[in-house]
């Protein structure tokens, strides 16, 4: 369920700033963002789940690493606000900013994602899974 609410939060964030819904588009902004950082983690927390793995210590390192990262995202360290562009036809556009900072996001939403796939691999390699239980789940992460 986790993982469905932060695609969800993205994705409404994402809706909700392109049409201005109140209270403003820097609002919806970090909520997408906030979403959009939290997804490698709850990925990974329902994977970790899904194959009944023991031991929390890296799921819970993830988890800190997330907050914190999300907590600087909306004090703009990674990415900053949207500059909204306006058109001569009235329609409005964004253009984001990316700083060094951003490459720590992506780093560590890969170093999440690496260790994800390392759990299916291990699951099914190791553990026996066959690798029809995770092909609807992989399908519909390559969608997202």
């Amino acid at each position: 369920m986790w993982l469905l609410v932060s695609f969800t939060t993205w994705t409404l964030g994402s809706f909700f700033m392109r049409i201005s819904f109140y209270p403003n588009e820097y609002f919806w902004f970090h909520v997408s963002m906030t979403g959009i950082i939290f997804v490698p983690v709850m990925i990974y927390g329902f994977l970790h789940h899904y194959t009944n793995r023991r031991g929390t210590f890296l799921l819970s390192l993830f988890r800190i690493g997330t907050i914190f990262l999300a907590v600087l995202n909306l004090n703009n360290v990674l990415i900053a606000n949207p500059q909204i562009k306006g058109s001569e036809n009235g329609i409005h556009g964004y253009t984001f900013e990316i700083t060094w900072a951003t490459y720590i996001l992506v780093a560590f939403a890969a170093i999440i994602l690496f260790h994800a796939g390392k759990l299916v691999y291990t699951s099914i390699k190791e553990d026996g899974f066959p690798i029809t239980t995770f092909r609807p789940f992989l399908i519909g992460i390559g969608i997202m």
